[in-house]
């Protein structure tokens, strides 16, 4: 096989274009091929979004209603283990308008993988069955947004977690949504955070404390 644009046989890659048309490209015109994809791809998203400064403020009063839902109740014995959450929502709410605020310029520059595609198509039909607010959430982005981490526990990001659970009136939105490891998020299942996240935060082993620390503090200072 040679490559359709240039004819050459050096490093050519079968790619799928539109309507599901196969057809093959060389290394270079491959990856140009899937930049401009990703460029559209983020375009159209954007465009969807409408005004940016709307979609920020919707964050801010989602994470307002989950910090008061999260830390009402909790003892007042537990003051580090308070701290503990209050780090946790921070590096979630902080996170949530950055992915707004950078998405035009950056997030064109991540790629997905076939997870990720996976991913957004079951999200969207578990949205449509808890008839959720839904929002298009651009898990590359995300996921680079977290370092691909965990939020709960620091440990490399398989699942995708809605922090107010869909079953629990939650959103299907960029504000909603954060990487959790297997476990993690298995754990959770349709568990509110308030009721789940301090036992979580109490199991950790040091080394996970030492990583949550550290990949709260850097989420929450960008």
């Amino acid at each position: 096989m040679q490559c359709v644009q240039c004819g050459s046989l050096e490093r050519v890659r079968s790619v799928v274009g539109e309507r599901g048309r196969r057809f093959w490209l060389c290394g270079n015109h491959s990856s140009e091929f899937y930049k401009r994809r990703r460029r559209a791809e983020c375009a159209a998203t954007l465009q969807s979004y409408g005004d940016l400064s709307l979609l920020i403020e919707a964050s801010r009063a989602h994470h307002a209603a989950l910090r008061a839902d999260t830390l009402h109740g909790l003892p007042e014995s537990t003051a580090a283990l308070t701290c503990e959450v209050e780090a946790v929502l921070n590096a979630a709410s902080t996170t949530a308008v950055r992915y707004f605020v950078e998405f035009a310029a950056q997030a064109w520059r991540v790629f997905p993988n076939y997870r990720d595609r996976q991913r957004a198509r079951g999200h969207k039909a578990r949205a449509c069955d808890n008839q959720a607010h839904a929002l298009v959430v651009d898990l590359p982005w995300l996921r680079r947004l977290y370092r691909d981490r965990c939020l709960y526990c620091a440990g490399r990001s398989q699942h995708i977690d809605h922090l107010w659970p869909l079953a629990d009136r939650g959103d299907d939105a960029p504000w909603n949504v954060v990487p959790a490891c297997s476990p993690c998020n298995l754990s959770k299942s349709a568990t509110p955070l308030r009721v789940w996240l301090p036992g979580r935060l109490s199991a950790r082993t040091a080394g996970e404390a030492e990583a949550t620390a550290a990949l709260w503090a850097e989420l929450a200072a960008t």
